[in-house]
């Protein structure tokens, strides 16, 4: 298998436009890919999921709690102002993951918070043929059929093409989101004041609960109120076509299914998703929602022949290959936690690859982390990222050398799984 960045950025190029949760063009978008993924072979499942904004009115309750305990610790050094502020910042994953679960619309119920949308998540799999007596195509993962039966024998056939397969192969996800969204507050500086405003709290925390006296405490506190206040005012829309964040990485995904439709003899030494979630821009909720409705599928799969979640982000630029996230994956026999198979594959290619010092960014593999499962993110940072979200998001910013560098990693990767090395 040989990879062509060429392709990859041309598939890229051809998704990228405006297509925010809600637009309408979001859905054209996810029929063009589910088309593509369906003429090479794959099976594409849909998982249509409703949700809330509860998460987006939750981080702003946070800011605005977080604003009011930094101003009272200001005017009132008051130990226990300084302890409600450190436990808030604890809190804040925990509670965002509840609020997160909670905004997903199930059985008709969940939380009402904010505006509410509809959409889907796009799961495709390989197909196997000649399982059927009339040689239809059927998809047979991990124990399941997706396929009608209208006869005992064709269900029959699907069981026995089900028993077929190795259940203990290892299994990897490919993960890419498709939705895009504008702001008009850069997304380097709402991460700068991010880690502007959590740093400056902790260190005025820091100097109440120890009682520090200094001339620096009030331009330590202004400092946290400056870089927290304008995230308050965050805007949300549509004009931003989303070429790099994140029709890149969808580009190249659907390059690599291309290229593993070429050829089948990996079916039984690798099982294998491509998760295109949607509504990644709105906090995570597509991811959030594939991980809910399948975490018993997803520890089976952990549990028996191994599970990886490989996402992409932004990373047809040209720049250098970062990872967010670790492997909480203990390595034991033959079964090496994600981060070290893309750390050698970076190796044996002679690609830099470095780690994402940011916080505040969200990515489509935090809802498996959070889990416990094997998950990372692979993005590419360079001059043109400052473009995320923004209008000038353009495939003229697209970049071979970004779509080659993730591409070979993965393909290569994927092809030492496939012999057993990985």
């Amino acid at each position: 298998m040989t990879f062509d960045p060429r392709v990859a950025l041309q598939y890229a190029a051809s998704l990228s436009r405006p297509r925010r949760v809600g637009s309408g063009e979001d859905e054209k978008v996810a029929q063009e890919i589910e088309e593509r993924l369906r003429g090479w072979g794959w099976h594409v499942e849909r998982q249509p999921f409703t949700f809330s904004t509860a998460s987006e009115v939750f981080l702003k309750l946070f800011i605005l709690a977080s604003v009011l305990l930094v101003a009272a610790l200001l005017v009132w050094p008051e130990r226990v102002l300084a302890v409600m502020l450190v436990v808030l910042i604890a809190m804040f994953m925990p509670l965002q993951r509840s609020v997160q679960a909670r905004a997903l619309e199930q059985n008709g119920r969940g939380l009402k918070w904010g505006k509410h949308y509809t959409t889907a998540n796009l799961i495709a799999r390989p197909s196997l043929r000649g399982a059927l007596p009339s040689d239809e195509a059927i998809s047979v993962h991990n124990g399941d059929c997706f396929a009608s039966f209208d006869s005992a024998a064709a269900a029959r056939s699907c069981r026995s093409a089900r028993d077929a397969r190795n259940d203990e192969t290892p299994h990897l996800y490919l993960v890419a989101h498709y939705d895009s969204k504008s702001q008009r507050m850069p997304l380097v500086m709402r991460m700068t004041l991010f880690m502007l405003a959590i740093s400056a709290g902790l260190i005025l925390v820091v100097l109440t609960l120890f009682d520090v006296s200094t001339v620096l405490r009030l331009p330590i506190g202004l400092l946290a109120l400056a870089s927290a206040v304008p995230l308050l005012l965050l805007d949300v829309g549509n004009t931003s076509p989303g070429a790099i964040d994140n029709a890149s990485s969808v580009g190249l995904i659907l390059h690599l299914a291309e290229l593993l439709a070429q050829r089948t003899d990996w079916q039984d030494k690798l099982q294998m998703t491509l998760l295109i979630p949607s509504a990644e821009e709105m906090t995570l909720m597509g991811s959030v929602a594939y991980v809910t409705a399948h975490e018993a599928l997803l520890r089976d799969q952990a549990e028996r022949g191994g599970l990886r979640v490989l996402n992409f982000d932004g990373v047809g630029v040209d720049g250098d290959l970062y990872f967010i996230g670790g492997s909480r994956q203990r390595q034991n026999g033959d079964r090496i936690n994600l981060l070290t198979c893309v750390q050698d594959a970076c190796a044996e290619l002679h690609l830099p690859l470095k780690r994402f010092g940011f916080i505040g960014a969200l990515f489509d593999h935090i809802p498996f982390a959070q889990r416990g499962f094997d998950a990372i993110s692979l993005i590419t940072v360079g001059r043109a990222s400052r473009s995320v979200h923004t209008p000038q998001d353009s495939i003229d910013q697209l970049h071979l050398r970004g779509f080659d560098q993730a591409g070979q990693v993965a393909l290569h990767m994927i092809e030492r799984m496939i012999g057993g090395i990985a």
